[in-house]
């Protein structure tokens, strides 16, 4: 049996609220970022890649908003993954930035 890397997600770098009201915690968010980090081990091919996601979410916790930095293919793929993600409720929308390690994997490993 293989071990199948991760995508990696460090704790939030920043959070900004906007607007009134309280936006979600850094727990909330990264207890979906934990919760989510390996729906983006379908971005990894066979370079680790090192990518920074800043993310707008509102306040029903609909991803508004995703813009990845990096590699085109792998930021275009973060990008598309991250939008999908539900973050709770809250009273504020609120962006945060989110540095993202995709792991490599084998070419054997990788999709035709």
């Amino acid at each position: 049996m293989t071990d199948r890397p991760t995508a990696s997600l460090s704790l939030l770098l920043a959070i900004s609220a906007l607007g009134c009201g309280t936006p979600l915690s850094a727990d909330q968010l990264n207890s979906v970022v934990e919760a989510e980090r390996g729906s983006l081990e379908e971005c990894s091919d066979d370079q680790t890649r090192e990518l920074e996601a800043r993310i707008h979410v509102d306040a029903s916790g609909r991803v508004l908003d995703v813009r990845a930095s990096g590699a085109p293919r792998a930021a275009a793929c973060v990008e598309r993954i991250i939008g999908a993600w539900e973050f709770p409720a809250a009273t504020a929308e609120v962006k945060a930035t989110l540095p993202v390690t995709l792991t490599a994997r084998p070419t054997s490993d990788l999709p035709d």
